[in-house]
């Protein structure tokens, strides 16, 4: 009976210890259970955990071996209690799935794609405020007829709007009015800006440009210099200087745009500040003189395209510039993973705006939300987009491709917004839902009231 009622006491021990146990150990999986980890630390953790709850009785046996004093073995057991109830809390985290983690996808980039002629990328400064100057010109032979007021009106201000609107107010243009047309010191006949021209006649037709104003102007003031003339000069709309140094009344700057015609739309002057901030063409070099083979590559869904639909700059250039944020981001990186979530419109401010799946060092696929609202309103579709970006191609040439797996004509759409204007995947009649190649799947999952999708997205 003596030993019967030990052992019945020892298992009731047993019992009351492993319950206490366990009430301490859901406290401290229910105290912890807001934390997170990723899904390698939870694994971890539940391992040290399991080694250490299978090891407490032996070390307790252990310890009561050696040490006889009632008063050390509870201590003993409780610091056991207490570090258990530890290991059970961190165990107990919840793992951050793959579309709940932010990521800083980056690509290796060549040929000067998204690094225009060897540029920084983000050498002028992507946030803040980049103080500009808009000079107009006119020529001996081309006296201005309009108020350089009037033209400064048509231009600037809407080109300030647009910037500040798809930055979400993290890069403004500050540019004072300039209410006068400065004269060229030759014929307009003389200069010729023209695209893939010489890159002395540019530097020619700015130096004497700003000799004409350096006497009432302080280019040094200024981050940024726009000139633009009373005539066409050439046949491009506009060109970007990159280069060595232009020496602007005595301070060297290389951030110069020529707009070579006055009666150009004021998204060329977004268009041709994006090459200042280091993104490619995205309109075709081979088909410039075709009016749709042109804009094959991206159609109207960038301002790097087609200017004249006036899109924004695509998500993955708001990434490049830091616009937006890694919190924004979200990856599949890992071969058979699939993420699924909710892509808030690249016209708003916040929430999720980017997918994106790297399939090698120098290129990725994209997927965003477009709607024809703001800075997007001339777009011919909305909905969910997919395109490629190759930091291997170089610009001109299609380093930003925009997937469509849809066979849509409509001629109006077409001319107005280039190809693949019907590019954007979505839900319902007339919608296609998913797009898939050798490298991705996306699936259109819903369409939500405040103009997000749900979208998974599958890396092969």
């Amino acid at each position: 009976m003596k030993g019967r009622g030990r052992i019945l006491v020892c298992v009731l021990a047993v019992v009351v210890l492993a319950a206490a146990l366990g009430a301490i150990a859901a406290g401290g999986a229910r105290d912890a259970a807001a934390a997170s980890c990723t899904e390698a630390q939870q694994q971890a953790s539940s391992a040290a955990l399991a080694v250490f709850r299978t090891a407490m009785p032996a070390r307790q046996r252990a310890f009561n071996a050696t040490h006889r004093s009632a008063a050390a073995r509870r201590a003993f057991g409780a610091a056991q209690r207490k570090r258990l109830a530890s290991l059970v809390g961190v165990a107990a985290c919840t793992p951050i799935s793959p579309s709940d983690a932010p990521c800083s996808p980056e690509l290796h980039f060549v040929n000067g794609t998204f690094n225009e002629a060897g540029r920084d990328v983000r050498a002028l400064g992507v946030r803040g405020e980049l103080k500009t100057a808009v000079l107009f010109v006119d020529f001996p032979d081309a006296p201005a007829v309009q108020s350089a007021s009037a033209l400064y009106d048509r231009l600037v201000p809407p080109a300030v709007d647009w910037l500040g609107a798809v930055t979400y107010g993290r890069l403004t243009l500050s540019a004072p009015r300039l209410p006068t047309w400065y004269r060229m010191p030759r014929p307009a006949g003389s200069y010729s800006i023209d695209f893939g021209g010489s890159p002395s006649a540019f530097t020619s037709f700015v130096s004497d440009a700003v000799g004409a104003a350096q006497s009432q102007v302080d280019f040094a003031a200024y981050d940024l210099l726009y000139v633009v003339p009373s005539v066409r000069i050439g046949h491009a709309d506009g060109e970007a200087y990159f280069g060595s140094s232009l020496v602007v009344n005595g301070s060297a700057t290389r951030h110069v745009v020529a707009l070579v015609a006055p009666d150009v739309d004021y998204h060329v002057l977004d268009h041709e500040l994006g090459h200042e901030l280091g993104l490619p063409d995205l309109y075709s070099y081979a088909d410039v003189a075709s009016a749709v083979g042109i804009f094959q590559y991206a159609g109207g869904w960038d301002v790097m395209s087609d200017a004249d639909v006036g899109a924004s700059y695509i998500g993955w250039e708001k990434w490049l510039e830091r616009w937006i944020d890694p919190e924004q981001i979200r990856c599949a990186d890992r071969g058979g993973e699939s993420i699924e979530v909710t892509v808030q419109p690249l016209e708003s401010v916040g929430g999720v705006k980017l997918l994106v799946v790297p399939v090698s060092d120098a290129k990725l696929y994209a997927v965003e939300v477009r709607q024809q609202t703001g800075v997007d309103a001339g777009l011919c579709d909305h909905g969910v987009l997919v395109y490629t970006v190759d930091g291997s191609v170089a610009t001109g040439d299609g380093p930003v491709q925009v997937m469509t797996a849809s066979t849509a004509h409509d001629s109006v759409r077409l001319r107005a917004c280039g190809n693949r204007y019907d590019a954007a995947l979505g839900v319902g009649a007339g919608e296609t839902a998913s797009y898939e190649d050798d490298a991705v799947r996306v699936d259109v999952l819903s369409a939500n009231a405040d103009g997000s999708y749900r979208v998974r997205v599958t890396k092969k």
